[in-house]
């Protein structure tokens, strides 16, 4: 799933995965009209992890993204941000931005 999000520096990225070992996302490229990937160890990241893993999330962002697009994966760089924040999961409200569904809550299911 894709979620669109805004740092506060005002700095748009569109986030591939957030809470994993690989922490991804795109962001605008000012110089071409395209996009950047970006990838950094996630919070809970062991290194090692991180290093094994890291190529291979990027190779399957890539086609995910290009396919969702319609695109060719050569060209996924190519397309603007606006293209990717079309098919991204709406931004949610800050009160459900952490609020998660369990099968395994403690309290009683409504």
């Amino acid at each position: 799933m894709l979620i669109s999000l805004c740092t506060e520096l005002g700095e748009q990225r569109v986030y591939i995965t957030r809470f994993a070992s690989v922490l991804s996302y795109f962001t605008a490229d000012e110089d071409t009209g395209g996009v950047t990937l970006h990838t950094e160890p996630g919070l809970m990241a062991w290194p090692s992890e991180y290093e094994r893993n890291v190529e291979a999330v990027r190779q399957a962002i890539v086609a995910s993204v290009a396919e969702r697009l319609g695109v060719d994966p050569t060209r996924l760089f190519s397309v603007s941000m606006a293209a990717l924040k079309e098919i991204a999961a709406p931004e949610l409200p800050e009160h459900y931005r952490y609020a998660r569904r369990s099968k395994n809550r403690a309290y009683p299911a409504r």
